[in-house]
């Protein structure tokens, strides 16, 4: 998974395979990421990190998406 290329099912956020961790702050990030790098976890795409307003932008384009879409398994008539 890379900052541009997000695994999504059905339009929203599905990351299969990867662990998402979110973290009260930018410091507890910094802390889990070093103690990530130091038990092996490191390579350009093996540790990421996401501001809290681009986590919210993304949100925010799928809610949008998803309001675009047509809803599976619901009759339009009724």
């Amino acid at each position: 998974m890379s900052q541009h290329e997000v695994p999504e099912a059905y339009g929203v956020f599905k990351p299969v395979g990867h662990v998402v961790i979110s973290f009260p702050s930018d410091a507890d990030l910094r802390f889990a990421q070093a103690a990530l790098v130091e038990a092996g976890f490191h390579g350009p795409d093996t540790v990421r990190s996401y501001t809290p307003a681009a986590m919210i932008e993304q949100i925010d384009a799928q809610l949008a998406d998803a309001a675009r879409s047509p809803r599976s398994g619901r009759n339009s008539t009724s």
